[in-house]
């Protein structure tokens, strides 16, 4: 394991891929615009539905959830989430204080639960214990000269990589994608990108590149 020196408060942030849902318009938006300056990167739901296929599709290092919404509510998001193998750290909000609610939350694993209306203090401190967990679990950080990289520096080079991977794309298929999408995680990166070809031949096209460079 590397050990280095970890700073504290917004530079933990910018380092977890957050997924936000609430099926509250105006509480998305003041939470998401918060969370969007200051983590990796954040993606929202309005419902467990729509929660639970993006967490089939992306990464996420932390889950902030309501508990009650239309379509599928928190604790069924988690309980399915989980049954899937995903243990994806789950912070719930929600205005119902009740014990029994709680208790059934703590019995599916979560790592808080936040009353309404959120105290900001406190879910940003859960979130930097999620992310100090997550590099202490990673062992080597992602940092520039033994310092976790700010968030100018990790959108710098997610650019660079989405042009970069744009580049290969068209240059191995003849036609640029639509859409690239670039996330630094602490130890990993998540790119992908849409309208290009379709999973398959994608994935024979880079199976063949990649075989002939080596």
């Amino acid at each position: 394991m590397t050990t280095k020196t970890i700073p504290e408060g917004e530079k933990l942030l910018n380092t977890l891929r957050l997924l936000y849902v609430e099926d509250d318009p105006e509480a998305l938006q003041e939470l998401a615009h918060f969370l969007k300056k200051r983590a990796a990167s954040l993606a929202t739901a309005t419902n467990g539905i729509e929660a639970l296929e993006l967490c089939r599709k992306q990464t996420f290092d932390a889950i902030i959830c309501d508990l009650w919404m239309p379509e599928m509510d928190g604790l069924t998001l988690i309980k399915s989430i989980r049954d899937e193998g995903l243990q994806i750290p789950v912070i719930i909000t929600s205005a119902f204080s009740d014990i029994d609610t709680i208790l059934k939350a703590v019995e599916l694993g979560i790592v808080k639960y936040c009353v309404k209306p959120i105290e900001v203090d406190d879910l940003i401190d859960c979130l930097n214990r999620v992310a100090l967990d997550k590099l202490t679990e990673a062992g080597t950080l992602l940092t520039s000269d033994n310092r976790l990289m700010d968030r100018q520096e990790r959108l710098d080079l997610e650019k660079t990589l989405k042009s970069g991977f744009a580049h290969l794309l068209k240059s191995l298929t003849g036609k640029g994608p639509k859409m690239v999408h670039a996330a630094l995680g602490v130890n990993d990166l998540e790119i992908w990108a849409t309208d290009v070809l379709s999973p398959i031949l994608t994935y024979i096209v880079f199976g063949l590149y990649f075989s002939g460079s080596n």
